[in-house]
Order: structure tokens, then sequence, then C-alpha cells
């Protein structure tokens, strides 16, 4: 006999060889015993005592979960058999309804534990386990359990990249630690393709956080777990894989000059999603002289904008490069870094002298300086004495400024000697020097000449002889005498001049 199962109350039955009792104990008992009164006559006690036990039941797992399978186990006696069913109802037994299912349910077990298998397919806040033993009425097992809302799970960050590490953390229960949780990602749904199984980085009785880095974009990716050995089930909504970030170039970069570098491909960049350079790869060391890396902007673009103050070491202190190879790194939210486009140089300005190599005072000169390809017309040039912020250099009038968005040419005079030009860019208030080769600047020269003999008398020749500068060039320079000055009238008519000799001397 047990408590709680078969009748709300007792009766009698049968005649002549046998006589029935049918109850329903309210309570458990060790030693109940069978009385029989015939008649008028005193009760007596028929055979030996029996025990009256409680039935009992258990969920696997202990919180029952929308659209999760569930198996609840039954016992409390020992000779369960395959004609006792159980169903689960809501409001009573056996007349309530049938709580809705994903499926059907599978009964099993025997002798000890009657067990049924089920996946509900609605939540609901009191579920009966029902029992009927043969063709005996229908009995509620036990309190009522409850069916808790679907899992859910969020995302962090909220939106996943191709190639960025992400953890997504699913909750709802707080009996995760009970038993095995394995998670997986599939294409589209859980009865998809595998793609990459998703190893759980931590654990806690209400929370499952695991970890994984994308390897390809897709359009949607199904979140699948299995607790303790059971089928996949789908948690959440499939949700995308973006493709790799893009970068985009506002200006090429040079060497010290602030150069931005904007970064799209998601509509949820914030504060903590941190840019910083390295030599190569992302686990490089920074380049040497990078300023302070500043981040702006959130939403759908986050620009990274650094001043390389020398990545092309200088002259005597290391060898010369003319570009260094950098990598542009993001950190989500502290996560490890990963290279976001492809690598990229950060050049010098270089300078090249037209038809020359050697300038010297008072001579016309081309200057053409290249080195990116996005020269502006308010881009300009100025000559300083050993530094950049050394003393300003003479030159006749301002210099003329022309070329193409990939020269700049500065043409003009530089009215004294120098041994060391240093000639720096300046672009909106920031001024760049130029030229990182293998001298920090230039020299310019001062022609001299001297004659022989000393004093001209007519009709001896006299030879002037000029140096200073060591590209003197044997077709193109020429030399003619003047009164005054060189605008004055010829001394001697040009006929009259033998110019001769190249290099060095002229």
């Amino acid at each position: 006999a047990v408590a709680g199962v078969v009748l709300t109350c007792s009766f009698v039955n049968g005649t002549w060889a046998e006589r029935n009792l049918t109850l329903l104990p309210t309570e458990t008992a060790v030693a109940a015993v069978v009385c029989l009164a015939r008649g008028p006559r005193d009760w007596a006690l028929v055979g030996s005592s029996f025990n009256i036990a409680a039935l009992a039941y258990a969920t696997s797992p202990s919180e029952v979960v929308k659209d999760i399978p569930f198996e609840v186990a039954v016992q409390g006696v020992g000779d369960f058999g395959p004609a006792d069913t159980l169903t689960l109802r809501t409001g009573s037994c056996p007349t309530g309804p049938a709580l809705p299912l994903a499926g059907s349910a599978m009964l099993s077990g025997s002798g000890s534990v009657r067990k049924i298998a089920a996946t509900a397919a609605e939540t609901h806040a009191a579920v009966l386990v029902c029992l009927q033993r043969g063709d005996r009425p229908v009995g509620a097992v036990g309190a009522s359990f409850e069916v808790k809302a679907a899992l859910q799970y969020t995302l962090d960050p909220v939106e996943v990249v191709t190639g960025i590490q992400q953890d997504v953390r699913i909750s709802g229960v707080s009996d995760f630690n009970e038993g095995t949780v394995n998670v997986s990602l599939r294409l589209p749904a859980c009865t998809g393709d595998l793609l990459a199984e998703a190893p759980v980085t931590a654990l806690t009785a209400s929370l499952v956080t695991l970890t994984t880095t994308p390897a390809a974009p897709a359009p949607l990716v199904a979140l699948c777990l299995s607790r303790n050995g059971g089928a996949l089930v789908q948690v959440g909504a499939p949700f995308p894989v973006a493709p790799n970030l893009t970068t985009y170039w506002p200006n090429q970069p040079f060497n010290r000059y602030p150069f931005d570098i904007v970064v799209s491909g998601i509509a949820t960049f914030d504060a903590n999603d941190a840019f910083t350079f390295h030599s190569d790869t992302c686990d490089g060391t920074p380049p040497d002289g990078a300023a302070t890396t500043t981040n702006t902007g959130t939403g759908a673009n986050r620009t990274a904008t650094m001043a390389l103050n020398k990545a092309i070491p200088w002259p005597g202190v290391g060898p010369y490069v003319s570009a260094k190879q950098l990598v542009l790194c993001l950190s989500r939210n502290g996560r490890p870094k990963v290279q976001v486009g492809p690598p990229f140089t950060v050049s010098d300005l270089e300078y090249t002298f037209v038809n020359t190599t050697y300038p010297a005072e008072g001579i016309m000169m081309d200057i053409v300086v290249d080195g990116i390809d996005n020269f502006r017309e308010t881009d300009w040039l100025t000559f300083q004495k050993d530094s950049c912020w050394g003393a300003a250099v003479q030159t006749t009038g301002a210099f003329k400024y022309w070329g193409t968005p990939q020269q700049l040419i500065a043409t003009g005079i530089i009215t004294g000697a120098y041994t060391n030009v240093v000639l720096r860019l300046w672009r909106d208030g920031v001024q760049v020097k130029v030229g990182w080769g293998p001298f920090r600047g230039f020299e310019v020269g001062r022609i001299i000449w001297e004659a022989d003999p000393l004093e001209a008398v007519e009709p001896f020749p006299q030879v002037v002889t000029l140096s200073g500068i060591g590209d003197f060039d044997g077709y193109e320079d020429r030399v003619t005498l003047h009164e005054t000055n060189c605008t004055g009238a010829h001394y001697l008519s040009p006929d009259r001049v033998n110019v001769t000799g190249s290099g060095v001397h002229r």
C-alpha cells in the first residue's frame, strides 16, 4: 500500500470466498494491520503487518526549463512495472490539462524506479506528476514543480566579429553546476554543420561562460547546449558573425605627423575598444618613439590617431631604413589584441634637388619633396639652421610652391652659405622634418672665384676659376661677365668668354 494513491476513502466488498478492502492511506505506516470483524463479533487480526510507504520524485536537471529535455524519476516502492503509467498535468490529477510537450514523453524503468522523459513546450508555475498503477485511479506524486522560461544568452561584445575573441554567457537556471554542460556553435541551427566547439571557460550554478574566436563570417550561427549528455538544444535566437573589421586611411601616414586610421564593420564601438600600434605583429613591441595612441569615436566608426616620432633611427644611432612596417591592433574591453587591417609602412618625407646635388648661395634651386601621394596646396616648406627649431635661413623672397599630390616642388634662392640646412614641411600647424637619410640636412655652398692674373690687361687672356661646390656641369652651367651686377650690361660679349671645366671647378 502506498500513501497518497488509490482513493479518497476506503470501502469493502466481496462475498463468499473473498473479502476485499480498498483504501487511500493518508499517512505512512511502518506496521499497518488488517482487522476483521464478522458480524457483531470482536475485531481480530488477520495475517501479518505491512508497510505503507510514500512515493517521491526527482527531476533531472533539478530545474526544469522550457525546451530543455528533462526526466522525472518516481521512487518509493520496489514493484514498479510496465503497467504503471506517468503523466504530467497542470491543475490536478487526473482531470487537469496535460503539460504541452515538444514531442512525445517516454516511459522507462521498473522495480524501484519509474521514469518519464519529456521536453516542455511551455512554461508553467505548477506541474503535477500523476501516477496510475495498473487499472487503479490516478494520483499525484509529491508537490508540483515549475517549468521555467527558456535559457537565454548574452554576447560580450554584443556584436560577434571574425577574428576577435568573444564571450557568450548562458543563464536562466541555478543548477548548471550539477552534471555536465557542453556547448557548440552550428550552422544555421543545432541540426546543422558544426562550426566550432565552444569550450566552457567558466561554470557556476547560475552562469555558463564560453569563449570563442570565430574564424570566418556567417549569416546565422546557432548556440547549442547539451546537459548531462542529452540532446542538443538551441539557446535563444541565432546570431550573425560579421566579417573582419575594415580600415580606412583619410591621409597617407608619414613620419612625425599625426595620422588617423578609421576602423568600421560593426555598429557598437565604444570607449573600451582600445587600438595600439606595434611593429610587425600584435605581439611585437610598440614602434620606437611612438606617441600615445588616441582613440576616438563610438558607434559605427572608431578612429586611432598616432604621431610616429622616430620610427626611423636618427643618423649615427642606428641603421638607416626608408620605412617601418607597423600593424594596428585592437583589444575589445581588455581582451587579447588582434590585428585589424593589413600591415602598413610609415615612410619619411624625402627631398631631392633638381639639376644639382650641391645647392649654392645665391643660385636659384628647385627642391622636390616626395614620399606620400596626398600633398596639399596648403603644405609649405621652411629652411632652418641646424634643426627644425634653429634660426631661419635667409632667402631672396618667399619660395614658390607648385607640384602634384605626389610631389611638392619649392623654387627659390638662399642668400647665405650654411653647413647644415634643415628642411621642414608645415601642415595644419604641425612641422615635419623632411629627409631622414644618411644626413640630417644639406649644405649650401658659397661659390668663390680666383683670377689669374689678378688684374686683367688687354689684350692678354685672364682665367677666372669658380669653386665652392662639387657638381659644376660642363654643359648646363654657363658663365657670363657683367658690369655692376648680373642684370647689368655685359662687360664682355659672350663670344669673347670661353667656359670650360666641370665638377669642382668651372
